[in-house]
């Protein structure tokens, strides 16, 4: 949801770009997690899940800073690998989540975490709605 909340001025504002490039980033982005899905399974045999998470919170914050520097093609790039981390990081908490909570509770515990997700980006759009005109796009990523 960040990628619809500030993506159309990232876009516009810090790399001169139009609405069609916004397209191309959603692109990106989604053609990422949908990557991210189908190589979740053979990473996961390798890989133990606690690392893999690890490896996808520095990876994300990585190029996210990277925004930044980058040009529009290479942000296209970019967003593409954003994507593939995004669900290979979501997919794993939810593996994590459901591998240490009992099947009784799960569902409570998934509303819990998903309850605290939507409260968490209520106060992060509402406090990015605040300061949009005072701050560039790229800085809330």
């Amino acid at each position: 949801m960040l990628i619809s909340v500030v993506g159309p001025s990232f876009i516009l504002e810090e790399l001169g770009g139009d609405a069609i490039d916004f397209g191309q980033l959603e692109s990106a982005w989604s053609a990422g997690s949908i990557l991210g899905v189908l190589l979740l399974v053979p990473l996961i045999r390798v890989v133990k899940i606690h690392t893999l998470q690890l490896a996808v919170l520095a990876l994300t914050a990585m190029f996210f800073t990277l925004l930044k520097i980058l040009d529009l093609p290479s942000v296209l790039v970019a967003f593409a690998i954003l994507g593939v981390l995004y669900n290979l990081g979501r997919v794993g908490v939810e593996v994590i989540l459901q591998s240490i909570v009992p099947w009784s509770t799960l569902g409570r515990a998934k509303g819990a975490v998903h309850g605290v997700g939507v409260l968490l980006g209520l106060i992060l759009f509402g406090a990015i709605a605040a300061l949009a005109d005072d701050i560039p796009p790229s800085t809330f990523f």
